[in-house]
């Protein structure tokens, strides 16, 4: 037995130098007892592959089908298609195995020849390990035909959805905080007959989710398997982030199929499978927020990468006054533009000014119809006397208090206030 384990290990070696100089064709050796005529007939095909063939002798190899449609296929399921190779030539015909475009394409060739006038027939498997709309992988033969020394079939078809949800993530932009807001998803199978729903999970307090229907799938108008839901939302706050988790009970054929699997089983799966033998859809949502109540100047400063959030009092912003001379600060006044969003309203709107000596806020508010506090306000900041010289800013800041009773989330704004009085007797 050892003396025989050496002999396929020279032919290996063997096999492999002649391989090198033939367009590195693979060869896989048999070197399992029992398995010692496949190998002789394996290695005696490599020798015809490479041997030269004088070209009215040669071998002609045809196969009639080179692209093979899979269809729809389910995930861990294999497709198998079968194709023929003749050799219409005058000289046996070698055939190689020379590997695919991924590892999920098999066959069941390897090497092998073919006699003048002699065909075989050959699987080929492909097994969808993930979801993929639409697949094209690619089977490469090599042969000893001087006009085909290589040989590309193509398998293609689609990959159905085993469980998915459209959209698969929840985005809400320019809400306005306070306000309620509504959305909607779907969780759909192409594969499963119907969608049993066994539990709803928001990890947030600020929204409810909702199963409105099942459908069961409807092969007639090619409509998948589905389950509706409604989510409503209320946020408070600029960002609100969370995620919405439905579980859902699979046919029991794919529960079977997943609690008899093991580590060597080919059970293959896309699913979040969870203890309780349900399948968890994971979709998260983001609820971007605007303010009801904006203020807007040429000296407000927001930090960069906050300019779009239209808020004014988060993020560090702060109102830059810059730079006034003593007799001149009772002269020098500074506007502010307010604007309210959405259709709630405060009882009023009244502003004051902290920290800074005789600077104080003066508010005026555009009214509706009605006598009603409408969508527009200005504040213009003055003072009645000169301010003091000194340097307002950081702990000797002053503070913008816009108070907005009834706004819910919006009561009160405050923002710094900076700013820079020089002496008429010293500029700098």
């Amino acid at each position: 037995m050892k003396a025989f384990s050496i002999f396929l290990i020279g032919l290996t070696l063997i096999g492999a130098t002649v391989f090198a100089a033939a367009k590195s064709v693979k060869f896989k050796a048999f070197t399992k007892t029992g398995q010692e005529q496949e190998y002789a007939e394996a290695r005696k095909a490599i020798e015809v592959l490479n041997a030269e063939v004088a070209e009215d002798q040669a071998p002609q190899v045809f196969i009639q089908e080179k692209v093979f449609d899979f269809g729809r296929m389910r995930v861990g399921e294999p497709g198998r298609r079968e194709f023929t190779i003749e050799n219409r030539g005058q000289s046996p015909l070698a055939v190689s195995d020379m590997g695919t475009s991924c590892g999920c394409l098999e066959n069941d060739f390897g090497v092998f020849q073919l006699a003048p006038q002699e065909s075989k027939t050959i699987t080929l498997t492909w097994t969808p390990f993930e979801r993929d709309a639409a697949f094209s992988k690619v089977q490469t033969i090599a042969t000893n035909d001087p006009q085909h020394k290589e040989i590309q079939l193509v398998i293609h078809g689609e990959v159905m959805t085993t469980l998915d949800a459209t959209p698969n993530r929840i985005h809400l932009d320019r809400i306005i905080a306070g306000m309620q807001t509504h959305s909607s998803f779907t969780i759909y199978s192409e594969s499963w007959e119907r969608i049993q729903v066994e539990r709803i999970e928001l990890d947030s307090a600020l929204g409810t989710c909702t199963l409105v229907k099942t459908l069961p799938k409807d092969d007639r108008e090619q409509l998948p398997a589905r389950a509706e839901f409604d989510i409503d939302f209320q946020p408070i706050a600029e960002t609100t982030q969370s995620v919405v988790r439905v579980f859902v009970k699979p046919p029991a054929s794919e529960i079977e199929a997943y609690a008899n699997a093991t580590t060597d089983s080919k059970y293959i799966s896309d699913l979040n499978w969870q203890d309780d033998q349900t399948v968890m859809v994971e979709l998260p949502i983001r609820l971007a927020t605007i303010r009801q109540l904006s203020i807007y100047a040429p000296f407000l400063k927001v930090p960069q990468g906050a300019e779009n959030l239209y808020i004014a009092n988060s993020y560090g912003a702060k109102l830059e006054l810059g730079k006034v001379l003593h007799s001149q600060s009772v002269q020098k006044s500074w506007s502010i533009i307010g604007k309210l969003r959405g259709e709630n309203r405060p009882q009023d709107i009244q502003v004051s000014l902290n920290g800074i000596e005789n600077l104080s806020a003066e508010i005026e508010i555009q009214r509706d119809e009605k006598g009603g506090i409408g969508n527009a306000f200005s504040i213009s900041l003055k003072a009645a006397e000169p301010i003091p010289v000194g340097v307002y800013d950081r702990e000797a800041s002053g503070t913008l208090r816009i108070e907005a009773p009834g706004l819910v989330g919006e009561e009160v704004m405050e923002l710094p206030v900076t700013l820079d009085v020089i002496s008429d007797t010293f500029k700098r």
